[in-house]
């Protein structure tokens, strides 16, 4: 088997189950202005439908709104993902090193599209709630940010997941590799795998990836803060 198909086998880990494994935490059902949503339909939305005839274009223009506002479950989850398989697709061998840097560039991303998109008052999501009259509720800014801590966190146990497969995996060649290199008396031209496995280690973070990335979330946050204050008192 050829070295970059093995790469290419290693770097597609198991993504949709993490993602299974996800679902089964229970959260609400996040909205958001650039996806759509497959939708359980509310005790506010059924009594729409219901009632549709009787329906205001005042109430048709402020359901448009909510529905317009919609994303998927995980969203952002979604968009760690996203720049995950970007860099598996660009064929590189992953190591930590890499993991750490996407993710933790993904964050800031999200965070300061968080934080702005609150200050500015441009930034709207909502949450379906049936309590509220509309069957919906705006979504607070520290509610957004919790829910990307914990999209956060979940991406770094991924990180170490992958990181451990990688480890088994590229050892167990390695060695198979050189087994077959000493009875085909081939040493000099089987190193393929032994190369991979020290560039996987070379790459490799100081301490546990998940501490490492949790580590990175802190830094943003205090970077973040540190420039509004800087700029405040330069104005």
């Amino acid at each position: 088997m050829k070295i970059d198909s093995i790469t290419s086998m290693i770097n597609t880990l198991s993504v949709d189950k993490c993602m299974e494994q996800r679902k089964n935490v229970s959260r609400n059902d996040t909205l958001n202005e650039n996806c759509a949503v497959k939708l359980s339909i509310s005790r506010i939305g059924r009594e729409h439908v219901n009632n549709a005839n009787n329906i205001t274009i005042e109430e048709l223009e402020k359901q448009r709104e909510y529905i317009g506002n919609m994303t998927m479950d995980d969203y952002m989850l979604s968009s760690f993902y996203e720049e995950y398989n970007k860099m598996v697709n660009s064929h590189i061998g992953i190591t930590e090193q890499n993991m750490v840097e996407c993710f933790s560039k993904t964050y800031q991303k999200l965070y300061h599209e968080i934080m702005e998109g609150y200050q500015t008052g441009a930034r709207t999501r909502y949450v379906q709630d049936d309590e509220a009259e509309s069957g919906y509720r705006k979504l607070t800014m520290e509610e957004e940010l919790q829910l990307l801590d914990e999209a956060y966190g979940d991406i770094a146990h991924f990180a170490k997941q992958k990181s451990s497969l990688d480890e088994r995996t590229l050892k167990t060649l390695a060695k198979w590799e050189m087994e077959i290199a000493t009875l085909t008396k081939r040493s000099g031209q089987l190193l393929g795998m032994i190369h991979e496995l020290e560039r996987w280690e070379k790459g490799k973070v100081s301490g546990n990836i998940i501490d490492v990335l949790m580590n990175q979330s802190k830094y943003i946050k205090h970077t973040y803060f540190g420039m509004i204050y800087k700029n405040k008192n330069e104005l």
